[in-house]
């Protein structure tokens, strides 16, 4: 669980990052923003997950907690927006 986790953050990251570009001229900027930035966010915590497996087996609860948070307000953001109107 230790490795699965950060490996999960950064996989997630990097495939929402690589469709991003289409994101922005479907749903426009404030999404794109906000979307680029959690997703910047997970693969920074995947890393540092990876890389002090001590301090995040501590703070597994919190990082992984707030990092879901922020994915389910993104998650909800592109419902709302104009991603599923074309």
């Amino acid at each position: 669980m230790v490795l699965l986790l950060p490996i999960w953050f950064i996989a997630h990251g990097i495939s929402r990052l690589s469709h991003l570009h289409i994101v922005r001229y479907t749903a426009g900027k404030v999404f794109y923003y906000a979307t680029l930035i959690v997703n910047i966010l997970g693969i920074v915590l995947g890393c540092m997950m990876i890389i002090w497996p001590s301090v995040s087996l501590f703070s597994a609860g919190f990082l992984i907690g707030t990092y879901l948070i922020l994915v389910g307000i993104d998650s909800i953001m592109m419902a709302v927006s104009r991603i599923g109107s074309r």
